[in-house]
């Protein structure tokens, strides 16, 4: 199970606020590593203690440690903290005030990744930091635009439902989704590729970023084109990308290691929780497009062209589409495809 840690952290203040006396360092009940955390007396800042185990603190190289504004990260010795005595341990702090919602969502995908993710104590703790980077240097109301919102609304309704049409499966194809690492398709079990896309209203047009996109290559069996059409609407009906996001969340829950990847993989999409509240989006159809060598596409460039974004209208490639099940039904019995 996966510790709250923004509860643990609330617990910790409110009882610094009914009693200034009261400990200002509480140890998560976990057995895998002593982890401890923390509130500055002084500036009301918090902080996370981590235990070193057998060689980490040499393995850790503290100058290749992304640098992130708002955090502090070093060394600290204790005589005595709880269970380790005369030890170095591993903290980070808040370092401004408005950075507390951040520190904890990061302290809580920081913990998870320690514990439930297969990294070594250094791996977890550059990956995170890598990924976290963007959110700590970012103004406040930087958001994604309205057309990275959808296409990452598509991306997960098409993970949506893939699990409620293999109930019986565990979630494994989050594993094999690639969008948010910039893979060139959203989704490649093995030789199938999946590129999912969303169009809005009543046009029929997806746009493509690159001339790779849509390339078959060698050693890919098939590649499909996933069509889901959106209605932005002002009423509670369909969802928003926060709900959406919180009601996978949900279905993970007997998941921890795979919920802790999707945030992680959130998390490289740029997604803050809390900040998509609006608009709501209500799917009216899905549709899928296999994409061969006679498919309308740019594969190629010219000399002396060094990129290119283009516009495919769907309504001439009726003779390429599928049933959208169809696509669902490749990835029947889909594996982790590293």
């Amino acid at each position: 199970m996966k510790i709250d840690i923004k509860e643990k952290y609330n617990d910790l203040i409110n009882a610094e606020r009914k009693d200034s006396n009261s400990s200002h360092v509480k140890m998560l009940n976990i057995s895998e590593r002593y982890i401890f955390i923390g509130i500055d007396l002084e500036t009301q800042h918090l902080n996370l203690i981590l235990e070193f185990r057998g060689g980490e603190a040499e393995e850790l190289k503290f100058e290749t440690l992304p640098k992130l504004r708002g955090l502090r990260i070093g060394k600290e010795y204790f005589n005595s903290l709880g269970p380790i005595e005369k030890e170095y341990t591993l903290m980070f702090s808040q370092e401004k005030d408005q950075d507390q919602e951040i520190f904890i969502s990061f302290v809580q995908n920081l913990v998870d990744n320690i514990l439930l993710m297969e990294l070594s104590f250094s791996q977890a703790i550059h990956s995170v930091l890598e990924r976290w980077r963007y959110f700590f240097g970012k103004r406040n109301d930087k958001k994604l635009t309205p057309q990275q919102q959808q296409g990452l609304f598509g991306e997960l309704y098409f993970i949506t439902k893939w699990m409620d049409k293999f109930k019986d499966s565990p979630p494994i194809l989050i594993h094999n989704w690639k969008g948010p690492n910039g893979y060139r398709f959203d989704f490649l079990q093995k030789n199938i590729g999946i590129e999912v896309k969303t169009t809005v209203l009543q046009t029929n047009t997806v746009a493509i970023s690159n001339e790779s996109q849509l390339k078959v290559t060698k050693g890919l069996e098939s590649l499909f084109l996933m069509v889901f059409n959106l209605s932005q609407l002002d009423s509670d009906d369909g969802d928003t990308l926060d709900s959406l996001i919180n009601k996978l969340k949900l279905r993970l829950s007997q998941y921890p290691e795979t919920l802790t990847l999707l945030e992680n993989k959130l998390l490289d999409a740029r997604y803050e929780a809390g900040m998509y509240s609006y608009p709501n989006y209500f799917v009216n159809s899905g549709e899928g497009y296999r994409i061969d060598s006679s498919f309308p596409k740019i594969t190629e460039l010219e000399k002396g062209i060094v990129s290119i974004k283009y516009t495919i209208d769907l309504n001439y490639c009726t003779s390429y589409r599928i049933d959208s099940n169809d696509v669902f039904n490749l990835l029947e019995g889909v594996y982790y495809d590293e």
